[in-house]
């Protein structure tokens, strides 16, 4: 069980403050590293806290946070070395007030010092375009240079796995 140290409200009496909502964690180390979806009045911040990876009550540590364009993080996963972070983000909007659209990207992060993912080197590579709005959820590591990606099945939208190159 955790609490967040900077969640003093059950739920926030703002909706620009309920950044807590987390889909997207790894295991390094002795840790949990959990990363927020801010997904209400969006100012696409995720924030990166840290948990012992035991049984027990912890207040999260607060790690780090970054902003990424238009952006909410549903999936992290590491590479098999460690060397390099994944997330899976998407927005999702409405074209013409109706059709639903969304921008996906995973964002690979490498070169970070120890478990300070965010003080490291970021690329964006963007997931495929389709007619259907698809919400990317998911990412793991295949092998060196490929990764999979997975989206969610809602309403017409398929589930499915994309390979994706780094």
């Amino acid at each position: 069980m955790f609490s967040y140290p900077d969640q003093h409200d059950f739920p926030p009496k703002n909706e620009k403050d309920w950044n807590f909502d987390c889909e997207a964690m790894v295991f390094f180390g002795d840790s949990l590293h959990l990363f927020s979806k801010n997904r209400f009045k969006s100012n696409f911040v995720t924030k990166h806290y840290v948990i012992l990876a035991r049984p027990g009550r912890y207040v999260a540590e607060l790690r780090d946070s970054i902003r990424l364009n238009k952006r909410v993080v549903t999936g992290a996963a590491l590479s098999p070395d460690g060397k390099t972070l994944a997330l899976t983000a998407y927005m999702l909007g409405f074209k013409w007030g109706f059709l639903p659209f969304t921008k996906a990207s995973t964002f690979y992060v490498s070169a970070f010092s120890k478990t300070n993912f965010f003080s490291g080197k970021i690329k964006r590579v963007r997931l495929p375009k389709f007619l259907i709005a698809r919400q990317f959820e998911s990412v793991v590591a295949w092998d060196k240079d490929c990764w999979l990606a997975a989206n969610e099945g809602i309403g017409p939208q398929r589930a499915a796995l994309w390979r994706i190159k780094k």
